[in-house]
C-alpha cells in the first residue's frame, strides 16, 4: 500500500528540539515498515501553525495529491501536526474517505480503516478544539481585565473590571457618567450613604424600606424600592467605600 508522510513544525526551535522534522520522519518510517506501508513521498511544512489548513504549502500539496488519488494512506507522527481545527479535519477526512485513503497516526495509533479508529479520532479532535477555544477565551478575558483595571482610577470601574464586566452602560444608583468617568451623583449618593450606614448600625432591610417610603425617596424608576435593589447597593464594595 502506497503512503504519503506529512511532517510539520510550527517554530524554528521546534525544528531543532522535541518534535523535530527528523524525529517525526524517523518514527513514521519505522511505523510504515512495521505495518507494510510503502512510503512514496514525504511532505513538509516548516514554521507554520496548524490553526488552519490554509496558507500551508505542504497541506495544499497533500490535498492536491489526495484529489488525484495518487496514494492509499497518509501517515503523521501525531494528529496535531496536521490539524487544530475540527472543521478542517472533518473536511479533509471526508476527502480521504471519498478517495479510499486511510489515515494513520503513529502516536495515537489510529487507523481509520476501522470504525473504532475513526470514532476515537473524532472524539480526540473535539476535545482538542474545546481546549484550544477555552484557552483563547481565558486569554481574552485576562487581557480585558488587566486593561480595565489599570486604565481606570475610579473604584467602581475597577470593581466592574475585576468582576469581568465592561466599564460601560448605565451608571448604578448613586453614580453618574461625567466626561466618560463615573462620579458621585449629588442627590443620590447621600441616599446610598444613609442606606449603608443604617445597615451597618443594625437596621433590617424592612426598616430601611420603611424609612425610604417615609422620606418619600424613590429609586430612578419612580416606583417603590425593592429588596433586591437595596441588596445590590449594600453588596457593592464601591458603595461601602463611598459611605465611609
Amino acid at each position: 500500500m502506497q503512503a504519503v508522510a506529512y511532517l510539520r513544525v510550527s517554530t524554528d526551535k521546534q525544528s531543532r528540539e522535541g518534535l523535530s522534522l527528523g524525529a517525526q520522519e524517523s518514527a513514521i518510517r519505522s511505523y510504515c515498515e512495521l505495518y507494510g506501508l510503502r512510503l512514496v513521498e514525504t511532505i513538509v511544512d516548516r514554521g507554520v501553525s496548524a490553526k488552519s489548513i490554509k496558507g500551508r504549502p505542504g497541506m495544499e500539496r497533500l490535498v492536491e495529491l489526495a484529489g488525484q488519488g495518487g496514494f492509499e494512506a497518509v501517515v503523521v507522527y501525531k494528529i496535531d501536526r496536521m490539524f487544530r481545527s475540527l472543521r478542517d479535519a472533518l473536511e479533509t477526512f471526508d476527502l480521504f474517505k471519498a478517495r479510499s485513503i486511510q489515515f494513520h497516526s503513529v502516536v495515537e495509533k489510529w487507523d481509520t480503516s476501522t470504525a473504532m479508529g475513526e470514532f476515537a479520532m473524532n472524539m480526540l479532535l473535539s476535545i482538542a478544539q474545546l481546549e484550544r477555544r477555552q484557552t483563547s477565551e481565558r486569554t481574552r478575558f485576562t487581557l480585558r481585565e488587566k486593561k480595565q483595571v489599570h486604565s481606570h482610577a475610579n473604584p467602581i470601574l475597577k470593581h466592574r473590571a475585576l468582576a469581568g464586566k465592561l466599564a460601560v452602560g448605565r451608571a448604578p444608583y448613586g453614580w453618574l457618567w461625567r466626561d466618560k468617568e463615573l462620579t458621585e451623583h449629588a442627590r443620590e449618593m447621600p441616599v446610598v450613604r444613609a442606606i449603608v450606614q443604617r445597615r451597618a448600625a443594625g437596621a433590617s432591610i424592612a426598616d430601611i424600606l420603611a424609612w425610604l417610603r417615609q422620606e418619600g425617596i424613590r429609586p430612578r424608576s419612580g416606583r417603590t424600592w425593592k429588596k433586591k435593589q437595596l441588596y445590590r447597593i449594600l453588596a457593592a464594595d464601591y458603595n461601602r467605600e463611598a459611605a465611609v
